[in-house]
């Protein structure tokens, strides 16, 4: 969680295989974030039965996997920027044959489901990248996309204090990667410009209710919230 998410943005090269790979194999050993998607689909699974989910800046999928596990139903939509990534997704995804759809394209334009409204929308670890212009944006964009009452899932880190932000460096090699780091010797984080608050206004601007924070470690947030269910 030290290196941003795929946004296909022009300050990150995931284009070369070996730091997707590295990044890829970094995040698996990860149990943290797969609670955090456990989180997720469970408290979508208590009221919905989505038909539908596409999952923005997927990387390697597995927050889509997830989802497809608890929705046997399902399809799913993979979509990323990183052309490597793809190789990493089709290997995470293959218990579902026939259930996903894989589209390269950026998180700046997300409306590549078709015409087809998804029921739940994901992104993980990556509008940290955008400005506040395109965080609004693309708020926007997913209240629009998604099915009347559909889902946002955001899991994302959030910036804090500097005070907090030390702190949270310090600790993240021993909750995120089960190792201790000396004391002053872990790596920044780059944790954008959003606070959790910038994103409930965003999220209250472009329409969305019901918003929720079912799951937080250290910077690491959990954002769920429903699209406008009237949308006159």
């Amino acid at each position: 969680m030290t290196e941003p998410r795929p946004t296909g943005g022009p300050d990150a090269d995931w284009t070369d295989p070996e730091r997707v790979d590295r990044w890829v194999a970094k995040d698996a050993g990860r149990p943290a974030v797969q609670a955090a998607r456990d989180v997720a689909a469970a408290i979508v699974a208590l009221d919905s039965e989505p038909a539908l989910v596409l999952e923005l800046a997927a990387g390697a999928g597995s927050f889509l996997a997830t989802f497809l596990r608890t929705f046997p139903a399902a399809r799913g939509i993979w979509s990323d920027s990183s052309e490597p990534m793809v190789r990493h997704a089709r290997e995470t995804l293959a218990e579902f044959p026939a259930r996903v759809d894989f589209v390269v394209a950026d998180l700046r334009r997300p409306a590549i489901a078709g015409e087809a409204a998804p029921d739940v929308l994901i992104c993980s670890r990556v509008t940290h990248t955008l400005d506040a212009a395109e965080l609004a944006d693309l708020y926007r964009h997913a209240a629009g996309l998604l099915v009347p009452g559909g889902w946002l899932v955001n899991l994302d880190h959030m910036t804090v204090s500097p005070t907090w932000d030390a702190r949270y460096g310090e600790l993240t090699p021993r909750f995120y990667d089960g190792i201790e780091a000396s004391r002053g010797s872990a790596p920044g984080k780059d944790r954008g410009s959003h606070t959790l608050a910038a994103h409930l206004e965003a999220l209250s601007a472009a329409g969305f209710t019901d918003v929720g924070t079912p799951w937080r470690l250290l910077s690491t947030v959990l954002l769920l919230a429903r699209s406008p269910s009237d949308r006159r």
